[in-house]
């Protein structure tokens, strides 16, 4: 182990440069060192130097700063007048948008008012049509019964009418059986065969005035009914007009109050953006103010 260590130191010895060897360029002897104490101050002295040196190139360009952002007395003023001139412009177009939201709720109210008077007036008329067609109503109901009452004459008319046919028919056979028994009968009995000719005749003559007088009056109840039908015709002419007149004013009686509706939620909206806009500008005064 001994041995190791000598080769190695020789190892080493060896490898020192010549000049060590001959003496010739030998270093020069290195100054001693200086104090610890002396070499930190001496570094913090020169770290405060830099620190200065930094922050007065801060405060310079802070200088700069402030000097380039000096406004003259004028770019003042005229900041001061370009401020005030928008000021003002906000106000008039606030004054604008208020006057111009006070024409619009007051277009809206007539528009409204307007309406309720085109309503009423529609209400008025819904009600004199309703009050005509119920006297349509009962005009009808009054010739119906008319025409059924006209109907039952006329089956009265023509039952009694049969009746008169069958005595014609009665009374033509009993004045042919009676003529042929007057042809051979005695004088006395002839005088009596001519008496009841003589009833038999007046019994026709009043059957057949009879019958003239219920035909007579048959045709008389068939243009009576001829006409209930014609009046009847008419009254559902006349109430399908006003018919047509009713619905036409119900759809706008409808279309109205929609409008109206409409008229008041768009009146309603405006008076919020009214309060709105009054709400803003108040807050916009005390800012104002404050500037």
């Amino acid at each position: 182990m001994t041995n190791e260590i000598k080769d190695y130191k020789q190892s080493t010895a060896s490898k020192e440069s010549p000049k060590g060897k001959s003496g010739v360029g030998e270093s020069k002897p290195k100054p001693k060192a200086e104090p610890l104490k002396e070499f930190l101050k001496r570094e913090e002295i020169i770290t405060m130097k830099k620190d200065i040196t930094r922050l007065r190139e801060v405060e310079a360009k802070k200088e700069r700063e402030r000097i380039m952002g000096l406004e003259t007395e004028e770019e003042v003023q005229k900041k001061r007048e370009r401020r005030e001139k928008l000021r003002k412009e906000e106000e008039r177009k606030r004054v604008e948008e208020e006057k111009r939201g006070r024409l619009s709720r007051e277009e809206i109210i007539k528009q409204v008012s307007d309406l309720e008077s085109k309503e009423d007036e529609l209400a008025k008329d819904k009600s004199i049509l309703e009050k005509i067609l119920q006297k349509f109503a009962e005009e009808k109901r009054a010739s119906e019964e008319e025409r059924v009452r006209l109907s039952e004459r006329i089956n009265q008319l023509e039952k009694n009418l049969k009746d008169i046919l069958a005595q014609e028919k009665e009374i033509k056979e009993e004045a042919e059986l009676l003529e042929k028994k007057g042809g051979g009968a005695k004088p006395l009995e002839k005088k009596e065969v001519q008496k009841r000719r003589w009833k038999i005749e007046d019994r026709r003559r009043e059957i057949e005035q009879e019958g003239w007088d219920l035909r007579e009056e048959k045709n008389s109840v068939k243009l009576q009914i001829k006409e209930e039908d014609l009046k009847y015709s008419k009254l559902l002419e006349e109430e399908n007009f006003y018919l047509e007149k009713l619905k036409d004013i119900i759809v706008s009686l409808e279309k109205t109050r929609g409008e109206i509706e409409k008229g008041e939620k768009k009146l309603l909206k405006v008076e919020e953006e009214l309060k709105k806009s009054k709400a803003e500008s108040k807050e916009r005064q005390p800012k104002e103010k404050n500037k």
